[in-house]
């Protein structure tokens, strides 16, 4: 192959033409596409403008280039049959045809095949979706889809054609007017399940008989820091630094994508083999890894790093895809990291032919993309104008460096500086990390473990710890009030402690009742940079008045003032309980909960103690927003942490409870696992969620998203009771909210 020719003139082919040229073969480059680009000029590349649109325009400039060897970059070519025409007429190339592209170019489609594949292989891939076929189905949205929901349209939109219940839309009735203005325009779109968790790319490599799997990369859509605005083609990319993935998610999706790539011909009913880049769109969740689409070409800008980090010869790789001998691809483990710069009012409203200026930047960094150079001065043409890429072994490095380099581009231009970074969530951001203190619980565990004996009935990680005593169970747990004390202070000066002593008292209750444990006794702990006779005062009124309204003998505590370790006047409010209850009346959820159980929810009051350091991060946001929350909302942020010890007890007089689960730390993500047996998992409506002023106005502020919320604060409800169908029947119904089933 000595003439290779790229359909496309942005970064991604700008990338490909790159990678092509690393070869020691004498190649010649010619590349077609609606504009010219900088990077293709530095290549030595031969350009033609025209209609990548039109298969008669691009036979043509094939024909007279005498082309051997054709790369399609963008999905619209692959969408019109641009490889069926060319194939046909005897020019091999690197993309799949017109009907196998299907897969791309129909949300519908691909979710219609990803449902063979699921009964085919006993698989979980899609979320739920729905395809609305009259106007009526949509007037009767809620019928039909009662969960936070995503808006797609059928066809392609470059990425900006999703719409997600919570960011781009607030309510079920804007959501029903979106769908219904869709129809209305005869635009084709499906409505699918919201789903939560970490989305990441895997792209695999295939001559039809062969696939080879590329690493995994994470991109950004977002136009916005903390991944907010509108989607775009892609804001920059990572590679190598994906934390929240193990090998096994990888091989989960490495699976799914080779089980498409073998299926889709016999689910098309064509001889056709797919061919080219099998791209595949994932999300990391609760439950597992789910799908969230397909396309049929490389990422932009998902490639740069990828082509970056790539060891084997791409020309090499498109000469053995030819010869249908793919061979494994190697790449770089190194971290890298790419950000694209582009001009103000992207994605809707672009600037264009805007003047920019570049000075003292390494242009072997830059990936050019829609800009152009005439005499000397670039021109930013309306879209994503160049990417910038750095590798190296730490991501925070590599993310200031190209900060600082492109903070020396001037002009009407910008770009997402959180990237490199944005991987923690915004409770990570305000100073707290969930994800690390899981992490810590892990690698303590053996330690732990080296100290229990037959005694132990319960390992770390749970919401308690359980000691056998010949008949009977000791219960005990130990927490804090955490920077609710810094929040509470502030608002209702030292008497603010008496509600953060119940806090603490209640919250350490509720974590021994989820075994079915009495309270006995409890230990507090109080320490500032300097004591307060008034500030220990109200604390231990607090908690005195919390342990007898729960029949809890106050057994002692300590106080400490520790000048340097504590700063200004906060304090560190800590407590120990322990508590009793009967072997044999132990609520073990790992053994009792079965699929088919029915989820209670006991309703909170405020947040409890957790998520105040992104509480105290929202309140600085507010100021700036001019969207300050009421009195109200407030002095409700300050509410004690409530006890279920009653309304538990009254239910177990009642009932068999299968499991209970305190909504703390970690939310609805990560508290439901600690007691689910394995393979279970829960199915809530998340209708019902959020019923208090409080979540409105965080959701005002466009900050934090539905699925952190979700993770960070108890969304309304603070314990979780689940019992059988059986024992639902013996409650009076509509006295206890039912927020959904195990699964």
């Amino acid at each position: 192959m000595k003439n290779i020719g790229i359909i496309g003139c942005d970064g991604r082919e700008n990338t490909i033409g790159k990678s092509l040229l690393k070869t020691t073969e004498k190649i010649n480059i010619f590349y077609i596409g609606n504009h010219s680009n900088i990077g293709l000029d530095k290549l030595g590349a031969i350009y033609e403008k025209g209609d990548i649109l039109n298969v008669d325009i691009i036979l043509y400039w094939v024909k007279k280039n005498n082309i051997e060897f054709v790369i399609i970059g963008p999905e619209k070519p692959l969408e019109i049959g641009v490889v069926d025409i060319l194939e046909e007429n005897g020019i091999e190339c690197f993309g799949p045809r017109k009907i196998l592209a299907l897969l791309e170019t129909s949300k519908l489609f691909c979710r219609n095949f990803l449902s063979m594949l699921e009964k085919k292989h006993n698989l979980e891939l899609n979320p739920k979706y729905f395809e609305f076929t009259t106007k009526n189905e949509i007037l009767s949205l809620e019928k039909v889809f009662s969960q936070p929901y995503v808006i797609k349209q059928d066809e392609l939109a470059g990425g900006k054609g999703v719409l997600v219940m919570g960011d781009h839309f607030n309510s079920f009735t804007e959501g029903k007017n979106i769908c219904i203005d869709l129809y209305d325009k005869n635009t084709p779109f499906i409505i699918e399940e919201k789903l939560i968790g970490d989305e990441f790319s895997l792209i695999s490599i295939t001559d039809g008989i062969n696939i080879s799997h590329c690493p995994p990369v994470q991109d950004y859509k977002r136009a916005y820091e903390n991944n907010t605005g509108p989607n775009t083609g892609g804001m920059g990319a990572i590679l190598n630094y994906l934390p929240f993935l193990n090998e096994e998610d990888i091989k989960i999706a490495e699976n799914i994508n080779r089980l498409v790539i073998e299926n889709i011909s016999e689910y098309t009913n064509t001889n056709h083999k797919y061919k080219g880049v099998l791209y595949g769109s994932f999300i990391k969740t609760e439950n597992g890894i789910r799908v969230i689409e397909y396309n049929c070409r490389f990422g932009d800008p998902e490639i740069i790093p990828l082509f970056e980090a790539m060891k084997t010869n791409f020309y090499n790789i498109c000469l053995n895809i030819s010869k249908k001998t793919l061979a494994p691809i190697h790449f770089d483990n190194s971290c890298i990291l790419t950000k694209y710069i582009v001009p103000e009012g992207y994605p809707n409203k672009s600037l264009k032919n805007y003047e920019f200026y570049v000075h003292n930047i390494n242009n072997n960094n830059i990936i050019w993309a829609s800009c152009e150079k005439i005499n000397n001065h670039y021109l930013q043409l309306g879209s994503r104008t160049f990417a910038y890429t750095l590798k190296g072994n730490n991501i925070l490095d590599l993310q200031k460096k190209i900060n600082n380099e492109l903070d020396k581009v001037q002009g009407r231009i910008f770009y997402r500086k959180d990237i490199g970074t944005f991987y923690q969530s915004k409770y990570s951001i305000a100073g707290v990390n969930i994800e690390l203190g899981n992490k810590i619980v892990q690698q303590i565990q053996p330690l732990i473990k080296k100290t229990e004996n037959k005694s132990v009935l319960s390992t770390s990680g749970g919401f308690n710890g359980m000691i056998e005593c010949g008949d009977k169970i000791l219960v005990s747990s130990m927490d804090g009030v955490g920077t609710k004390s810094i929040f509470v202070k502030n608002v209702m000066g030292d008497i603010g402690l008496e509600n953060l002593g119940q806090d603490l008292v209640n919250h350490c209750i509720n974590d021994i009742l989820v075994s079915g444990a009495q309270p006995l006794f409890f230990l507090d702990y109080f320490a500032s940079s300097k004591l307060s006779a008034d500030e220990v005062v109200y604390f231990v009124k607090g908690v005195s008045k919390a342990c007898a309204k729960s029949g809890v003998i106050l057994a002692g505590g300590e106080t400490a003032e520790m000048p340097d370790v504590y700063k200004d006047s906060h304090c560190d409010l800590v407590g120990t309980i322990v508590g009793v209850l009967d072997k044999l009346e132990i609520i073990n959820g790992k053994k009792d909960i079965k699929r088919g159980n029915i989820v209670l929810g006991l309703k909170a009051e405020g947040l409890h103690t957790n998520g105040y350091s992104l509480i105290r991060k929202l309140l600085k946001i507010a100021e700036e927003k001019n969207n300050k929350p009421s009195s109200e909302i407030m002095y409700s942020l300050c509410r004690p942490h409530k006890c279920y010890l009653e309304e538990v007890n009254i239910l177990l007089k009642k009932i068999k409870i299968n499991g209970l689960c305190h909504i703390t730390g970690g939310g609805f993500i990560d508290n439901p696992p600690r007691i689910l047996p394995e393979g279970l998992k829960l199915e809530l409506d998340h209708n019902k969620l959020f019923n208090d002023k409080i979540y409105d106005w965080i959701k005002s502020l466009k900050y934090v998203s539905e699925e952190e919320m979700l993770k960070v604060f108890n969304c309304g409800y603070g314990m979780l009771v689940i019992i059988s169908e059986e024992e639902l029947n013996k409650l009076e119904k509509n006295t206890y909210d039912i927020l959904g089933k195990v699964i």
